[in-house]
């Protein structure tokens, strides 16, 4: 083995190793779990940079850990996004955190450890779903961000948090249930096709054995295994029709924990989509996957720029945005071409980065008016002198709308230029889809940044303002520093890829060509 690959592999090992331990530690009590949280988030964002690093510098494609996991251009690009709203997340949730107990959103200190176990659960489990190379293990992956993260949206004990917890579990481990059933369907017919069975349970040996599979003369059945796993991980990604679970879930979580589940958690089962799509690829079988997800994503973009409008809930509206995106990016992988899924792969990260940063404006906004959510009251950050919170999610929606030079711009263009090439009713309704969409989240992103808070005077009397705004001081001053440096961070991410476009083109690139030709990489 390479030396650059057995480091890398080292460097896996560390990351799985330093979770488990951090998920025991925080158990100590909520100050350990605090401290452990950052240790092990900061390594292993070190740790992931430079496998990612090493994987896509020199298109490195190597199965590694018995075969379980895999380095290779598609799972870096995976691990990139999981290791940075991992710290940023971990970062925000300090002061987050400690504000939401003073607030008496949650029982109380001592119960911020269970908090952090779970946080730890959920980054281990997204590092194991985006590198695993066998499909079994990818599927107990995905379904362990379903249990981890269950208990972390459940995690105010309202009756509203806890609704959307049980939904969330029932919904997606329904959905999550048909991906195994594919699974093992998938794997009978590989055994079946005279297909080793070690490596019959890998990405790789499918990918490498398809000649096999092509032979078996069980192609209906093995179409059949392939459109239940991509149904069951779209469940999940909360495409639509089975998108009703996302709204509630990351509208009732904690910001951060909003903000992994939007940023990264959806984008995990994505990237098990485009695994199976890539196998179904090579075996000639794509046509009907691709089509399901360009139907599936253009319904998504169109429910879920309507729902945007009449949203008054701004960590809803940020939900339904999210569907919103998630169905581009299923429309564009739909396409089926290198173009469609170079833009998929695009806006899967840049997505991520701008969705997860007003996740967490959100949450400064929810601080600052002690919980209040609906734009009638909130409306307006400007207005109201939070030059901070207003930068942080003007510079947040600026990415969600594509604004130029905007990464998002560019693989919205991408899209573009796919949809034209296959055929123009589907053209139009991209387009179509698209815009609606956009100037719903345009016309609520003035509204949240420019427009006036109303109500407060009507509710409140003078005296009354008054105390509201020293409240507001003493939580910026004392509870939300680390909050203030998690944006920040965020932030400077955000904006520097509006400079980096180029560099962030080619990396997502080498990643689209895996995928689209996954065979010309295995034969290396």
């Amino acid at each position: 083995m390479p030396v650059e690959t057995l480091t890398a592999t080292y460097l896996v090992q560390l990351i799985l190793g330093v979770y488990i331990v951090a998920m025991a530690l925080s158990l100590v009590n909520y100050v350990v779990g605090e401290v452990v949280t950052i240790f092990a988030t900061i390594l292993g964002f070190s740790a992931s940079m430079a496998i990612a690093y090493i994987v896509l510098s020199r298109n490195i494609v190597e199965p590694i850990l018995g075969g379980f996991l895999l380095l290779d251009p598609l799972g870096a690009w995976g691990l990139i996004a999981v290791s940075i709203f991992g710290l940023v997340s971990a970062i925000y949730s300090i002061g987050y955190m400690r504000s939401e107990v003073k607030m008496e959103f949650a029982v109380g200190l001592e119960k911020l450890r269970w908090y952090y176990l779970f946080f730890n659960a959920t980054m281990l489990a997204m590092v194991l779903s985006v590198l695993s190379n066998n499909i079994i293990l990818l599927w107990v992956a995905v379904e362990a961000t379903t249990l981890a993260t269950a208990f972390l949206v459940g995690f105010h004990e309202t009756t509203t948090a806890l609704e959307a917890a049980w939904k969330y579990v029932v919904i997606c481990g329904v959905g999550v249930g048909f991906a195994l059933f594919g699974t093992a369907l998938i794997y009978a017919i590989a055994v079946a096709s005279g297909i080793p069975a070690d490596q019959a349970m890998l990405w790789t040996g499918l990918i490498a054995n398809h000649g096999s599979l092509a032979k078996s003369g069980l192609m209906f059945p093995l179409e059949l295994g392939l459109l239940l796993v991509v149904f069951g991980y779209m469940v999940k990604a909360g495409l639509f029709p089975v998108h009703v679970w996302l709204p509630d879930a990351h509208s009732e979580a904690p910001s951060p924990i909003s903000a992994i589940l939007s940023g990264v958690i959806v984008k995990c089962a994505l990237i098990a989509i485009l695994r199976f799509y890539a196998l179904a690829n090579v075996l000639g079988l794509h046509e009907l996957m691709a089509n399901v997800l360009l139907v599936v994503g253009i319904l998504s973009m169109l429910v879920g720029g309507m729902c945007i409008y009449v949203q008054r809930d701004i960590k809803r509206l940020f939900a339904y945005s999210t569907i919103d995106q998630v169905g581009l990016i299923a429309t564009a992988t739909g396409l089926g071409t290198g173009l469609g899924i170079l833009a998929a792969l695009m806006h899967i990260i840049y997505h991520a980065l701008a969705k997860a940063l007003a996740f967490l404006g959100s949450g400064l906004m929810l601080i600052h008016t002690k919980g209040k959510r609906d734009f009638e009251e909130v409306g307006g950050l400007l207005r109201a002198r939070l030059k901070f919170t207003a930068a942080v999610v003007t510079l947040a929606l600026l990415g969600l709308i594509a604004m130029p030079p905007a990464p998002s711009f560019f693989s919205k263009v991408y899209l573009f230029l796919a949809a034209a090439d296959k055929s123009l009713p589907v053209l139009i309704a991209v387009f179509v889809s698209m815009i609606v969409a956009e100037l719903a989240l345009i016309q609520r992103s003035i509204v949240m940044v420019f427009g006036g808070i109303r109500g407060r005077r009507h509710e409140h009397g003078h005296g009354e303002e008054e105390e509201e705004k020293e409240t507001v001081k003493a939580y910026e001053e004392k509870d939300l520093l680390s909050c203030k440096l998690a944006c920040l961070l965020l932030a400077i991410i955000v904006a520097a890829l509006f400079l980096l476009v180029q560099p962030y083109i080619n990396l997502a690139g080498i990643v689209a060509k895996e995928v689209a030709f996954p065979l010309s990489y295995l034969a290396r």
